[in-house]
């Protein structure tokens, strides 16, 4: 597969994207089956769109417009995925948030908003594929739009993947559509930067020095394993300091090069785990205060208190909850660990969505 990590070009792929999506495309084309390709492959794409939209959000908030109203929010009745793909109960369809996304960010939305393009022949192919499962008649390979391409991927997740429906295809169905989506996502991934310009670090100790200066140790989480960077001295005029062992998006320093790189907290979207290497996304809530956060790698599930530690307030307008400002400092994981029941369910769905499957 060109896509895969066994050829240069896949390789230089996987090296070059965002830790959560280098370990699916690396676990992808290391599948021990055709399901298991299939799955990885499948949510590589979930996870970028994840990623995309917390970048999109962020962005929003720097340029002091609000976080993006995303039409799948988490809010009281709780559990519906936002921007990840996954079904509405208002039925918006993927290319109206697509729309949304590339609104927000209007100089990046021609590649995913503009017309027909006849450049990516592997999504167009993915595309073809997905007309023909979909719609029960044979695709045609040709221009494609990519926000219909990603309207195609949410029907087939809901056919495919949802209620039980993987794994009851034969293996070469999975052989055909994984391959397919491998590649296509891959090319998608190629050309699209899902982090805008930026990276993701992870910051480890903050402390301060002799000089009264403050040491931040740092990360990169760029490819399938975080990356020791040198570590960046900040004055206390700089900006707020970054809380240790907590997710950023690092971004270009606005006063041109030179300056020192501007952290925005990813709380509470995603966070990662330095221990155990694995990056979770906020994929529900329980109550007013719980986020479930879901690793598409592992399939593991924890839960954490979604109020404290929102510098940027997404808390409250990406989910619409209130903000206790009394509760302040990092988030921390509840003390109660992982729910067994749920965190079964979506163990099966992140390794594969078959309980036989092998993460």
């Amino acid at each position: 597969m060109s896509t895969g990590a066994n050829s240069g070009r896949g390789e230089d792929l996987v090296c070059g994207l965002p830790l959560p999506l280098a370990q699916l495309a690396r676990r992808a084309d290391h599948a021990k089956n055709a399901l298991e390709r299939h799955q990885a492959a499948y949510y590589l794409w979930e996870a970028a769109v994840q990623v995309l939209a917390a970048t999109v959000c962020l962005e929003r908030e720097a340029r002091g417009r609000g976080a993006l109203d995303l039409p799948e929010r988490l809010g009281d009745s709780g559990g519906r995925r936002w921007a990840s793909g996954g079904s509405s109960r208002r039925g918006s369809s993927c290319p109206r948030r697509c729309r949304r996304l590339g609104g927000a960010l209007p100089s990046r939305g021609e590649l995913l908003l503009g017309g027909s393009r006849e450049d990516f022949p592997r999504a167009s192919a993915l595309d073809s594929i997905l007309r023909e499962v979909l719609d029960e008649k044979r695709g045609t390979e040709g221009p494609i739009r990519l926000a219909e391409l990603f309207d195609r991927m949410v029907r087939y997740r809901n056919q495919e993947l949802g209620h039980g429906a993987a794994g009851q295809r034969e293996a070469s169905f999975y052989e055909r559509t994984g391959n397919a989506i491998l590649e296509g996502v891959g090319e998608v991934l190629g050309r699209v930067d899902v982090l805008l310009g930026g990276r993701l670090v992870q910051v480890g100790d903050v402390r301060r020095q002799a000089s009264g200066r403050w040491l931040v140790e740092r990360q990169a989480l760029l490819g399938t394993m975080a990356r020791r960077e040198e570590s960046l001295e900040l004055s206390d005029a700089d900006r707020a300091l970054p809380h240790p062992e907590h997710l950023y998006l690092e971004v270009p320093s606005a006063g041109g090069p030179g300056g020192p790189p501007v952290l925005r907290s990813m709380h509470p979207l995603a966070f990662y785990a330095s221990d155990t290497g694995e990056f979770f996304f906020l994929s529900g809530l329980r109550g007013t205060r719980r986020g479930r956060y879901l690793s598409y790698t592992s399939g593991r599930t924890v839960y954490r208190d979604v109020l404290r530690g929102d510098p940027h307030g997404l808390v409250s307008s990406v989910l619409g909850l209130p903000v206790d400002v009394e509760t302040g400092g990092g988030a921390t994981p509840d003390e109660d660990g992982d729910d067994a029941s749920e965190g079964s369910a979506e163990g099966r769905r992140g390794r594969g969505g078959s309980a036989s499957s092998s993460s």
